[in-house]
């Protein structure tokens, strides 16, 4: 549950019966009257009569549903009662009596959290179980709209804390999805997807993409020799070699099999040439690495097609086009003799 909000931190109180009052009141003969309306309306021991703020502070403050103090209780003023009162318990329903009428007092009183202000008049003690249950309706009013705002806290507390974790999960569901499995770098469906969002911006502002298609030269031989598990290690370490060989803004990408892509914004021909030379160098250093652990004595290389938007031209009209581009090169350096680049129809 959420923390309780500072305005709503005091202790939340309840009660059954009669209620439980507390009188400060030095003079007896001001007090008696006070005594017996109370009695009658509410039964005898409802009320404690305090003569003075410090003999009252002797008291456990929560025993009570309410006080009724006199503006001047001998050793301290109405205000300073009230201050007292409502440091120790800031949500007790405090009744100021007064003998004057004083409308900035009445108000300063208020202001500072009394419930009431009475003035007292002739016969007004008669009024008083009236003023005392208006008040505490107001309090338990005022109580019960702490509570609900308590229990509403928790509760957007709640729906914060699970929208978060659905947040998270849905963030978790994404990446799973646009994943490979295997390697850790995106799948067919995710890059596609991105490739075409790269397309579009490469048509709007008339600038290059570039695509370098890959595939594994003897990848059956190694797997049917060393096994699966072996195969999977090598896929693994290559795609951490276009991994570490990506710029931010570039995509690798397994799209199936021992075939894998990157897509290159905002380059050119010769810029992803750059590339798949580094891609081919440091992928025969990890792969010799692996073959000797595997006493693999095979060669395993890469076949790599490159195209371009801008190389491409007419020829490459949407993203699919330009992959399909990138896909025919590809194939002609297979067919070359593999372990080379090709540019369209242009051995590197």
């Amino acid at each position: 549950m959420d923390e309780i909000p500072p305005n709503l931190s005091f202790l939340i109180h309840s009660s059954t019966g009669p209620p439980s009052m507390m009188l400060i009141e030095p003079d007896e003969m001001e007090a008696a009257p006070l005594r017996e309306a109370i009695t009658a309306h509410y039964g005898k021991d409802r009320l404690t009569h305090f003569t003075s703020l410090g003999e009252a502070l002797l008291h456990d403050i929560d025993e009570f549903n309410i006080a009724i103090c006199a503006m001047d209780v001998g050793d301290a003023d109405g205000m300073k009662v009230l201050e007292e009162l409502l440091l120790l318990r800031p949500d007790l329903p405090v009744i100021i009596i007064t003998r004057e009428h004083n409308n900035n007092e009445a108000t300063k009183a208020m202001q500072e959290g009394a419930y009431d202000y009475i003035v007292k008049t002739i016969g007004y003690e008669q009024t008083l179980p009236t003023i005392i249950d208006k008040n505490l309706a107001l309090y338990q009013v005022k109580q019960d709209n702490a509570r609900l705002q308590i229990q509403l806290t928790a509760t957007l507390g709640q729906l914060r804390t699970r929208n978060e974790q659905l947040q998270g999960l849905v963030k978790e569901l994404r990446e799973i999805a646009a994943t490979d499995s295997l390697t850790g770098i995106a799948n067919r469906r995710a890059v596609t997807h991105t490739l075409d969002q790269h397309y579009a911006h490469a048509v709007r502002h008339n600038t290059d993409l570039a695509i370098i298609a890959i595939d594994l030269d003897g990848f059956k031989l190694l797997n049917d020799s060393c096994g699966h598990p072996a195969g999977d290690r090598v896929l693994m370490q290559l795609a951490r070699v276009l991994s570490a060989n990506a710029r931010a803004s570039d995509v690798p990408a397994r799209i199936g099999g021992d075939e894998f892509i990157v897509v290159l914004p905002d380059s050119d021909i010769d810029e992803a040439v750059k590339v798949a030379k580094r891609i081919q160098a440091d992928f025969q250093v990890v792969f010799s690495s692996l073959a000797t652990q595997l006493n693999f004595s095979e060669k395993v290389t890469l076949s790599v097609g490159i195209t371009t938007r801008l190389q491409a031209g007419s020829d490459a009209a949407t993203a699919g086009e330009l992959l399909a581009a990138a896909d025919r090169a590809l194939y002609r350096a297979k067919d070359a003799g593999r372990s080379c680049i090709i540019v369209e129809d242009m051995p590197v």
